[in-house]
């Protein structure tokens, strides 16, 4: 049986020692993307037989530096770079469905793909190549992405944009934003002005949920200085808020952690976050 979870701290620890040769390989090749940080491997079973392996920095930046490599029963392994293209060239038969859509999500997407079940992903041999049809959620939005991902037989897969789900999208009657959506979208754009004007859009003693404590929490951390101190004002207001940075704390670097501290004792005063630096 392969072991849950590799952690590397000083060095690796292997939790059992029958890993075959392609894992170890892996695995030295996935330590070599965080030279110099602490990171989690976990493997777990994947479509078609293969084995999954995803690499995840314990301390973890603004955004996922996930990576994933996939291991097939005869001990192959595939990434990013033209994975998906040398696993089908090397099977005789198409995946069915619903092992095309897992196999493009770890190795087009990095893993990084939420799929909605509405509409229902499709599969189809076109004369372009295989597209297979499928619409993601985007994880700060919440909204829907149509995509057609085109594998020709041969040349390297494209992702495209499906245009004509796409319009039927934009056709759909608008719904009014709440203020966490806006929220969720100005941190999508990177755009400061956005991020401020949405953080500032929520008056200082509003209460808070679980959602708008983590992305109060995010702005907090990635913005400049007025956008941390304005999220930090409503953060500190609410005990949600407060618990919510003080769990972030521990996956911050001292020095991160220091001028968070700094900033949130001048709006709350001494000791507000309690003992985190």
């Amino acid at each position: 049986m392969l072991p849950a979870t590799i952690e590397r701290t000083t060095g690796w620890t292997v939790v059992k020692s029958n890993l075959g040769d392609a894992l170890q390989k892996t695995r030295a090749a996935l330590e070599a993307e965080f030279v110099g940080r602490r990171v989690r491997v976990t493997v777990s079973e994947g479509p078609l037989g293969t084995q999954v392996l995803r690499a995840d920095p314990i301390e973890q930046g603004l955004y996922p530096e996930t990576r994933v490599a996939v291991i097939s029963t005869s001990g192959r392994v595939y990434g990013l770079k033209n994975g998906l293209e040398k696993f089908l060239s090397e099977r005789q038969a198409t995946p069915e469905l619903a092992d095309m859509v897992a196999l493009c999500k770890l190795l087009v997407f990095n893993d990084q793909l939420v799929v909605s079940g509405t509409p229902t992903p499709t599969l189809t041999q076109e004369p372009r190549g295989l597209v297979l049809r499928l619409t993601s959620i985007d994880p700060l939005s919440g909204e829907p992405c149509p995509h057609e991902i085109i594998i020709p037989a041969d040349g390297a897969v494209r992702v495209e944009l499906d245009e004509a789900a796409n319009r039927a999208l934009e056709g759909a009657e608008a719904v009014p934003i709440n203020k966490t959506t806006a929220l969720q979208r100005a941190l999508d754009s990177y755009d400061a002005m956005e991020i401020l004007d949405a953080v500032t859009a929520l008056p200082v003693g509003e209460e808070l949920t679980p959602t708008l404590c983590e992305l109060l929490t995010t702005a907090a951390l990635a913005g400049p200085e007025r956008i941390t101190s304005e999220a930090l004002a409503r953060l500190l207001d609410a005990p949600m808020g407060r618990q919510a940075l003080r769990e972030k704390m521990s996956q911050l670097s001292r020095d991160q952690r220091r001028r968070l501290v700094a900033l949130a004792e001048q709006i709350g005063g001494a000791g507000v976050l309690g003992d985190t630096a």
